[in-house]
């Protein structure tokens, strides 16, 4: 059993801007709109160029930062997504198929899976470690798993973020996602001196996982499987004084689940928004 706290939140989607705005829409069924998506960290001329995975993913790590109060610089960092890029995949491919020398170098550079993390480590002059992961259907369980064990192992916190782009029809049998969105959550071992959202245990244990599906999401989001981290923060949407602690088992492989039980800490009756 890894245990851990968790300090600090983000998200990002389409039609919530935060976490203030997902928890909201998911106990209220409103949601706003739109949701701008110019994440202040880049530089104009960055952002201009950076591709909406990097702009996703910078806009919901800087919420983290800022509602943890802590700084970038004090953060090793996880990123995952079950698949990447896929439009700047896919688009990059097309190319190459009709006319290889129209490939656009930019294009390429902002496709690696890594690509988020080097804008944040650019943005932020962070020179702590920072890991890409992909593993399709089983992103959220190894990230999770991956994010806390540094988080223990190192005695550091540690920055997970994942989020996924609307894959383009050619593609949607693979990535289902209709709608682009990312979520980040800062894991502090614990009694880390600081006040925590929650507290988050995780163990693999033998057995099928649950089929995860959050209720409530705008853009059919609930339906992705797991729905990366949305279905973490849903789950700490939850919690109040009658429901102190809730379980999802994330898939590993057919027959291996990540447990993972969110709970409120003791001195507190709800994540703060």
């Amino acid at each position: 059993m890894i245990e851990i706290e968790i300090l600090g939140l983000g998200a990002w989607g389409r039609h919530f801007g935060s976490w203030s705005e997902l928890s909201h829409g998911l106990n209220s069924g409103e949601w706003p709109d739109s949701s701008p998506l110019a994440p202040g960290l880049l530089p104009p001329a960055i952002r201009r160029r950076a591709p909406m995975s990097v702009k996703m993913a910078i806009e919901v790590m800087q919420q983290a930062c800022t509602m943890a109060n802590l700084e970038p610089a004090q953060l090793a960092t996880v990123y995952c997504s079950s698949m990447g890029d896929m439009e700047l995949t896919d688009r990059i491919c097309r190319t190459l198929s009709e006319d290889p020398k129209l490939t656009s170098p930019t294009h390429f550079h902002n496709s690696v899976h890594n690509a988020a993390t080097g804008y944040w480590t650019m943005a932020t002059t962070v020179r702590r470690p920072a890991t890409a992961i992909s593993a399709f259907g089983h992103s959220t369980a190894i990230s999770l798993l991956e994010a806390a064990s540094q988080t223990v192992f190192e005695e550091t916190p540690v920055l997970l973020v994942s989020g996924e782009v609307q894959a383009p029809m050619t593609l949607q049998f693979a990535c289902p996602t209709q709608s682009p969105f990312a979520a980040a959550l800062i894991l502090a071992p614990p009694d880390s001196n600081a006040m925590p959202f929650a507290n988050l245990n995780i163990c693999l244990e033998d057995g099928e996982a649950d089929t995860i599906r959050v209720k409530g999401l705008p853009n059919r989001l609930g339906e992705v499987p797991d729905a990366c981290l949305l279905s973490a923060l849903a789950a700490l949407s939850s919690l109040d004084s009658d429901n102190r602690s809730t379980i999802l088992r994330y898939a590993v492989s057919k027959s291996m689940h990540l447990r993972a039980e969110f709970s409120l800490p003791e001195t507190e009756n709800k994540p703060r928004a």
